[in-house]
């Protein structure tokens, strides 16, 4: 039994005014089996949303020309399913009204710990699908695992772990939290 099956909510767009944070973010995403792209202004970021189509979009508060908010605004009117999420430096009163008032999912404040992203993200794909795209919550209907990209553990009844092949389709999407620990300490991601 062989299918393939694209994992959900794949389509990441970072945006971020500092190219380094926009890149090393599409970097991770990319390392873990997202598609995710990376623009440095709001401009550029709707004009890329239109064309890209992403499921989730990560973000930054205040940029030059157009802020994050105007952003979201302009993502939200155009009607597609989409996640939000705020990644920024301000954590006070006013940019929570703001990133509430543009309709944002979510806002973490900078610097993130990469684990918890990670996890949020997971969580936007069980919530966010397109079609032809199975859900994380329909996966063990349509006998779908999610597995390690590296160490080939699928994530079964609620935990990752090595098991005997069977007539399940995995999904090489994601990391496994092991792997991820590995990744972040710079070192060869765990073998078996």
């Amino acid at each position: 039994m062989n299918h393939e099956v694209r994992g959900p909510s794949s389509r990441i767009l970072c945006v971020d005014d500092k190219h380094d944070v926009a890149d090393s973010q599409a970097e991770l995403l990319l390392i873990l089996g997202y598609e995710a792209w990376a623009c440095y202004d709001g401009r550029s970021a709707i004009l890329q949303a239109e064309a890209l189509h992403p499921d989730i979009c990560l973000i930054d508060l205040n940029m030059p020309g157009m802020d994050g908010d105007e952003v979201g605004i302009q993502l939200r009117a155009a009607g597609r399913p989409l996640k939000l999420l705020a990644i920024t430096a301000s954590s006070d009163d006013e940019a929570s009204y703001r990133i509430k008032a543009a309709g944002f999912d979510r806002h973490l404040v900078k610097p993130v710990d990469p684990a918890l992203l990670i996890g949020i993200l997971r969580r936007f794909a069980e919530t966010v699908s397109r079609d032809g795209q199975v859900r994380f919550d329909d996966q063990s209907q349509a006998g779908l695992v999610p597995m390690c990209a590296w160490c080939r553990k699928v994530y079964v009844d609620g935990g990752w772990r090595h098991i005997a092949s069977d007539d399940r389709v995995h999904l090489t999407h994601g990391i496994c939290p092991d792997c991820l620990y590995e990744v972040m300490k710079n070192e060869a991601p765990c073998a078996k």
